[in-house]
């Protein structure tokens, strides 16, 4: 969960429809805020995807600095959109 950790949350309006190669459809919003954790204050942009297949759900949660996460972005995207949920 963002929110207990979170200081200055930010989220996308409303939610992007994503479907993964094997057919299953999910939704994903992006996020942006400073978090802390031990011991110091970060921040961090990111996306969260949940998807939920015939027997099974996933959510990810891909993050990194802002000044990095733009570049790591479609990467991540990538490796989401490819996973299989069963």
């Amino acid at each position: 969960m963002l929110q207990p950790n979170a200081q200055g949350l930010s989220l996308s309006q409303g939610l992007q429809t994503i479907r993964l190669g094997g057919g299953q459809v999910g939704v994903r919003f992006a996020y942006q805020g400073t978090f802390r954790g031990q011991g110091r204050v970060t921040p961090v942009q990111g996306e969260v995807t949940a998807v939920a297949g015939p027997r099974a759900a996933a959510v990810f949660d891909a993050w990194a600095a802002p000044e990095v996460y733009e570049y790591e972005r479609a990467d991540v995207q990538e490796m989401v959109d490819t996973a299989e949920v069963g």
